[in-house]
């Protein structure tokens, strides 16, 4: 009896950086990084709080330069 086969197996690699935001949401870094680090110039395009955001989730996850 031949077995039809209408079932496919798809896989996508998730990774670390979804489990990550979520220990520094529930830590509130990224509120206290927006709260305690400067930023009131108006040529930056990036608040610092969100480049040191990323900075820190890379450290976490990567271990390599962005």
């Amino acid at each position: 009896m031949p077995v039809e086969e209408h079932f496919t197996l798809e896989s996508e690699a998730v990774g670390a950086l979804p489990l990550v935001n979520w220990f520094l949401a529930r830590m509130g870094v990224i509120e206290r990084l927006e709260r305690f680090v400067p930023h009131d110039d108006a040529r930056l395009r990036l608040a610092p709080a969100a480049v040191l955001g990323v900075a820190l989730r890379n450290i976490i996850v990567d271990h390599r330069p962005v």
